[in-house]
């Protein structure tokens, strides 16, 4: 479509649409051509803000308002809306249509957007409390027919559209920008598809230092559409970078630090890992403790282990710049071609040409006092290439030239870890997933490791078959008898370091 044939069209008359929200009357709508309509994302998108209950003067910021369907819907909810689009015909809909749905008190809306570099006009007029943003997310294919540019700004991503940066990042600049545009303890819900451009989503925040989490999602067609929940980690809470100490995790567990604090220190005296074997902390790596909400070990200790091993596996996507296994296991693929693989169920390790080693170890602990009780996840990760005699070892920069140095690392790892423990205040818990199906696909290196289980004094031949609900390992000895372990203490991982499993 020309811009010539997007003009001819924009003069014609609007479309009615009729848009039921749950839990509140029908409306009708007017859409005027090349506005776009409310559809499945848009219903995802709005049962989404539905979820964070009535809004009772909080402020909601929607980036894209369209005809203004979740604007209303919002408005109609109690929320203080504030709305924009690039599309002077939808700012005029949804202006007309919320006279229209007597809601214009509780509805202001300005043209523009964040995706159009140095626009200021279409920031509100007071921080919010929530920003919702129906991405445009369609990729064009090279030689594909073009639209008009309006429908193209509310159809397509901009970077698609040969834009500088996407959508999404014109987002997080606006946010650097101006950091008080969302108020403290404030969320951020983005819809987009699980393609490439959306696969990006979750990356690209992650790597300015936020926290993210599929929300929820839903299967329209070939189309995989989700909701992507957005905020600061661990808001509030203090991290400490130190120099030298005995160890991180007895830093937490010795004083009753707020959940979420994160402890990092250059260099580890008497660092230790699984079963008391000794954890050294080589130069330039990434040494931290974090204190975590005891509800995180509710399922048991091996969740909590396989959690962080997943937060670090997002925070080496991150850094390779690729999709977050988290946000969907199909991108887990991008690490396992690296040769990244989780030894179930709290190390990382590389496999390449030049062998196999370790290069991420994690250590839960609790320590509970009276009423008290403290967890501390302690995690290390070698960034740099390190030489150890006790242990096959690895580093991430054996997989990037783009290596973060302690801080880089540690800002984005906070940021994961606070993706897997933390839930902020304005949502309700989030019960589902835990995980489960990428870890699997992370541990798939395992499945033909040679493996022996010592049982009843006995050692026998085992394949690895599975994971629980509650993370523990399923086992498969040669008779077919299957058994369920929670500790590595009675494995022997031959094929990984048969001198010291």
């Amino acid at each position: 479509m020309t811009s010539e044939r997007e003009a001819e069209l924009a003069t014609g008359a609007a479309s009615t649409c009729l848009w039921k929200s749950v839990g509140l009357p029908e409306i009708q709508l007017q859409v005027p051509p090349t506005v776009y309509p409310p559809r499945e994302d848009s219903e995802l998108l709005d049962e989404a803000v539905r979820t964070l209950g009535p809004g009772k003067g909080r402020r909601l910021l929607e980036i894209g308002c369209g005809s203004g369907a979740i604007s209303i819907s919002a408005a109609m909810r109690g929320w203080m809306v504030e709305a924009c689009d690039v599309n002077p015909l939808a700012v005029a809909a949804t202006i007309g249509n919320a006279e229209n749905c007597a809601c214009s008190d509780r509805l202001k809306v300005r043209e523009g957007g964040p995706a159009i570099e140095l626009d200021k006009q279409w920031l509100p007029a007071r921080p919010v409390d929530l920003i919702c943003w129906n991405l445009p997310y369609l990729e064009l294919e090279i030689g594909a027919e073009r639209l008009g540019p309006l429908e193209e700004a509310g159809l397509v991503d901009a970077k698609s559209r040969d834009e500088t940066i996407s959508c999404n990042d014109s987002l997080i600049r606006a946010l650097m920008n101006s950091p008080q545009l969302l108020n403290p303890h404030g969320v951020i819900l983005l819809v987009h598809s699980d393609n490439r451009t959306g696969g990006e989503v979750g990356c690209s925040w992650l790597r300015a230092g936020w926290a993210s989490r599929v929300l929820n999602s839903s299967q329209i067609g070939q189309e995989r559409l989700v909701v992507t929940v957005v905020w600061r980690p661990f808001e509030g809470v203090a991290i400490q970078h130190l120099d030298a100490v005995d160890s991180t995790n007895d830093l937490i567990l010795q004083s009753a630090y707020p959940v979420g604090t994160l402890i990092t220190a250059k260099s580890q005296k008497k660092g230790r890992g699984q079963h008391g074997r000794v954890w050294e902390s080589p130069e330039g790596g990434f040494f931290g403790s974090w204190s975590i909400d005891i509800e995180s070990i509710k399922h048991g200790s091996a969740r909590l282990q396989i959690g962080a091993a997943l937060a670090v596996a997002d925070t080496i996507s991150a850094t390779l710049r690729q999709p977050l296994p988290s946000h969907g296991w199909k991108w887990a693929n991008h690490l396992t071609e690296k040769g990244v693989f989780i030894k179930w169920p709290n190390d990382l390790w590389i496999s390449s040409t030049d062998g196999i080693g370790k290069f991420a170890g994690i250590l839960g602990e609790s320590r509970s006092k009276g009423d008290l009780t403290t967890i501390a996840l302690g995690i290390g990760v070698n960034l740099q290439a390190v030489q150890q005699a006790s242990l096959p070892i690895s580093s991430l920069s054996e997989i990037t030239e783009d290596c973060p140095d302690q801080l880089q690392f540690s800002l984005m790892l906070h940021a994961s870890i606070a993706s897997r423990f933390e839930t902020p205040s304005i949502l309700n818990p989030i019960a589902g997933d835990w995980g489960k199906p990428v870890a699997w696909q992370l541990m798939q290196p395992l499945t033909n490791s040679s493996i022996e289980l010592e049982l009843d004094g006995s050692s026998m031949p085992v394949s690895i078959i599975g994971l629980t609900e509650s993370g523990e390992l399923l086992l498969r000895d040669q008779s077919g008898a299957v058994h369920c372990i929670d500790s590595t203490e009675s494995l022997r991982w031959l094929t990984l370091h048969p001198a010291d499993s």
